[in-house]
């Protein structure tokens, strides 16, 4: 109950300007918008908000759908406040009731996700902590529920495909929920090798035909992404405009570790490294630390001792380089609903001076923390038994 209470509070009162711009763009499907990238295209200039829908195509179709049920309860409302981008378009009535709504879709996955790794682990020493450690995840409340993400949708399908993998080795779910997990986002199609690497006889090949087939043509149907573009970014310079990306290097080290140990039941480790590489090597949205630290739940509560270290470590981290943002809206400004004024308070690094260099040093060394800290799960993960 205490986490359920945390997580409506936090859908309540909490807002991000991205979650206004997601439900904006997915209100078209109950127009008859099929194709949300060619509808922009061609009306962008005469809507009231502008910037493109970034997102794989089931991004649009979730969050259309739900839109469209939506407006059962909440009626004309919630059309008016997604097409409202004036100064108080945050300081709408019923702004409560409409944040509430909009986030709920995410509470019940969550519950579904509990309940799942509740029946997958039957010792009651397990349960007793996964209670408290997934009602008391900060990265959960802040990332889903106060900035209202939709990651957990796909770090929710990448989780349940793990667990369905440890339980019955059947190759073609864990790949088909994979599939429908880079329909909402890109990275779960780097998790399909270490699946391939795992096929041993043309029947498991032939299963993982399809899934493959429907993770390739989700990814082709998406724009180019912030995620393509910034794992890139962190890169050995070769000169001659020649570079080599530290992402796929640690990357391409993961596989060949992974097809070490391919006889060895547990993929903890392989779903762990792409999540935690895109954080710690790349400038990072913050809603990507949920594909990671759903994983962080079921680890902590079987076996803590071993984990909690490096999960602390990154949470730390994680928080250093959020504070340290001069966009307000990843701090104060979302208690915007609560606070009408608060969006014009300084964040925390103007506060600290804009000329010094100390929010820079004190980014730095967070993320520095967060690449320990992901080194050391990793370390761990890889040697986990189950």
């Amino acid at each position: 109950m205490v986490g359920v209470f945390l997580r409506i509070v936090a859908m309540a009162f909490f807002v991000h300007p991205d979650l206004k711009s997601q439900y904006f763009h997915g209100q078209f499907l109950s127009q008859g918008v099929t194709n949300i990238y060619k509808y922009l295209e061609n009306n962008s200039p005469s809507l009231p908000y502008r910037d493109s829908f970034n997102y794989p195509i089931l991004t649009y179709y979730f969050l259309g759908s739900w839109q469209w049920i939506s407006q059962l309860w909440l009626g004309d409302r919630l059309g008016l406040w997604l097409n409202d981008w004036g100064p108080d378009g945050y300081h709408f009535p019923q702004i409560f009731s409409i944040l509430l709504t909009l986030k709920l879709p995410y509470l019940v996955i969550d519950l579904v996700l509990f309940t799942i790794l509740w029946k997958t682990y039957t010792s009651l020493k397990v349960r007793n902590k996964l209670v408290w450690i997934w009602a008391l995840n900060p990265f959960s409340l802040y990332g889903i529920y106060m900035i209202g993400q939709f990651d957990i949708i796909p770090a929710g399908l990448c989780l349940v495909a793990l667990l369905i993998w440890h339980n019955n080795k059947n190759i073609f779910w864990p790949l088909l929920l994979l599939a429908l997990a880079t329909g909402f986002k890109s990275y779960p199609i780097l998790l399909f090798p270490f699946f391939l690497l795992r096929i041993d006889n043309w029947k498991a090949a032939a299963k993982s035909i399809l899934p493959i087939l429907i993770g390739t043509g989700m990814l082709l149907t998406q724009p180019q992404t912030g995620l393509v573009d910034r794992i890139f970014l962190a890169n050995i310079d070769l000169g001659y405009g020649q570079k080599i990306s530290w992402f796929f290097v640690i990357y391409a080290l993961g596989v060949l570790l992974s097809w070490q140990k391919r006889h060895k039941p547990e993929m903890w480790f392989e779903f762990l490294l792409v999540p935690l590489l895109v954080i710690s090597l790349s400038h990072f949205n913050a809603q990507w630390i949920i594909w990671s630290s759903l994983l962080f739940i079921p680890l902590l509560a079987i076996n803590f001792e071993k984990y909690w270290t490096g999960i602390l470590i990154v949470l730390v981290g994680f928080g250093g380089v959020m504070g340290m943002l001069a966009d307000r809206w990843m701090t104060i400004g979302i208690l915007t609903p609560l606070n009408r004024y608060v969006d014009t308070y300084p964040p925390l690094v103007e506060l600290l001076g804009k000329a010094s260099l100390l929010p820079l040093h004190i980014q730095s060394m967070s993320h520095g923390m967060l690449l320990a800290g992901a080194i050391w799960i990793l370390y761990q993960s890889y040697n986990h038994e189950a």
